[in-house]
């Protein structure tokens, strides 16, 4: 099993789709999943956005909230599963998601 916190995915908003998938993947050997554009990652000045494995979703919002932190984005279905965002107090943070 997958453990909380460990990175999933990387979130990597890009204005060319094709080019970046054929560079990725012809220079790394990577496979690139096409997401439909999320607000919070074109609202991070298109930076990519690390995606933390969370498996239970519905339990991590108390956990955020005793860090300090908050949910910016709630839980919402996404390409493989559903995820949502966080922001931490300077302002920046990760996504974190569940493929259930």
């Amino acid at each position: 099993m997958r453990r909380d916190g460990k990175i999933d995915d990387l979130a990597w908003p890009v204005g060319d789709v094709t080019g970046v998938k054929a560079v990725c993947g012809t220079a790394f050997g990577w496979s690139l999943a096409e997401a439909a554009s999320a607000s919070a990652e074109n609202a991070r000045g298109a930076m990519p956005v690390p995606v933390l494995h969370a498996h239970d979703p519905e339990a991590m919002p108390a956990r955020i909230d005793a860090a300090g932190a908050t949910i910016v984005e709630p839980i919402s279905a996404f390409p493989g599963g559903r995820r949502f965002h966080v922001e931490d107090p300077a302002g920046t943070g990760p996504a974190a998601g569940s493929d259930r």
